[in-house]
């Protein structure tokens, strides 16, 4: 390159050394080939190497790692409390709440379930008969004495005393009056007196079932007399006899008439069970509150043995199971508990009302508890 570059600069000075060629001339010297001068017109010097990379370095930009560009941010609405339509961008699934809301929305009705009553608590029913026995529709046999005073002592014999307690059936619910025979009492309040229909102490107009017990227990020279002291309410149910209920101060009134002649009780005859069919009481629950109330009876001194009756047929409620099965199972000679008569077998031709018991009923039973109390003395 320094060569080309020398031999032009020779010819430049060659050029310039030369006379100048007259304006007529119209061809160039010999020496001048057109194209050599060609050449001279397209060579263009050649910048150093070093001028490049100054002007390189001096230009150079380097780009910086950090960005001013951020992502764009959708910001949610702002609710207005006193809105009455949620904004379009909020579906209708979500729930806004705000702390200035005045009132939340009512939650929809629960049905609560009824609470389960503790056994030992029983809500008391009232003491009425479930079929009353109109006083029309008695057959009344009078007493055999026109009057019969009261009776202050009974001596020295062989002497029956004995709660006859229940409900309906247990009081004066027969549609046929009976009085008893010598050597039958009804003592109750305070009163000691012959056993004529309706006993005192026991609900009910009618008849019953023990002036004619009474009468066959002598008859058959088991006892030489008898007192009977009626507790008896229709249409109760076993809850309203435990210690905390108002029937048991009826029981501790009984005993209480007794321990003033100086006496005590022999038997306790339970007859019960219809009204507790007709409330469906089960076998657990009537078995539960019999045992507290004969816990309570015992507790009053009263360790006399007690006869169960199996009891639960009435009108349009057939016999029940649950119930035979408690009054039944309930026998246990051990803790002085003894079966009574089942009077769940005794039909309608029994019964005046299909619940309460006609003039053959009551004797029928009373036959029934004559077997079971002469089996008891001749154990």
């Amino acid at each position: 390159m320094k060569r080309v570059l020398m031999a032009t600069l020779v010819l430049c000075l060659c050029a310039c050394a030369a006379p100048a060629a007259p304006k007529t001339a119209t061809s160039l010297p010999p020496t001048f080939a057109p194209s050599n001068v060609s050449l001279v017109a397209t060579v263009l010097p050649t910048l150093p190497p070093t001028a490049l990379s100054t002007v390189v370095a001096s230009t150079m930009i380097v780009p910086t790692l950090t960005s001013t560009i951020v992502p764009s941010v959708t910001v949610l609405p702002t609710l207005d409390p006193t809105a009455t339509r949620l904004p379009p961008t909020v579906t209708p699934t979500m729930v806004v709440v705000s702390s200035t809301a005045t009132s939340v929305p009512s939650l929809p009705t629960v049905t609560t379930l009824p609470t389960a009553v503790p056994l030992p608590t029983v809500t008391p029913l009232l003491p009425k008969p479930i079929n009353t026995v109109a006083a029309n529709t008695l057959t009344i046999i009078p007493p055999t004495a026109t009057s019969v005073p009261a009776i202050t002592s009974l001596g020295t014999k062989r002497r029956m005393v004995a709660l006859v307690f229940g409900q309906s059936n247990a009081g004066n619910y027969g549609n046929v009056r009976y009085a008893s025979r010598a050597g039958v009492f009804n003592l109750r309040y305070g009163n000691l007196t012959a056993a004529i229909d309706p006993l005192r102490g026991a609900q009910g107009e009618g008849g019953s079932v023990w002036t004619r017990l009474g009468d066959q227990l002598i008859a058959a020279n088991i006892y030489d007399e008898v007192v009977f002291v009626p507790v008896s309410f229709g249409g109760t149910e076993i809850g309203q006899w435990v210690p905390e209920m108002p029937l048991f101060k009826q029981i501790e009134s009984a005993v209480k008439d007794v321990n003033q002649h100086g006496w005590r009780f022999t038997h306790l005859l339970w007859h019960h069970g219809e009204s507790d069919n007709a409330l469906k009481i089960g076998y657990a629950d009537y078995q539960l509150r019999f045992r507290n109330m004969l816990r309570g009876i015992r507790e009053l001194g009263v360790d006399a043995p007690v006869f169960v009756s199996v009891a639960s047929r009435c009108g349009q409620y057939g016999p029940n199971n649950d119930i035979q099965g408690a009054q039944s199972n309930l026998v246990n000679h051990d803790q002085r508990i003894w079966a009574g008569p089942n009077t769940d077998n005794l039909g309608n031709e029994f019964r005046h009302d299909t619940c309460h018991l006609n003039a053959a009923g009551q004797n029928v039973t009373a036959n029934m508890w004559l077997a079971i109390l002469r089996g008891y003395e001749g154990r």
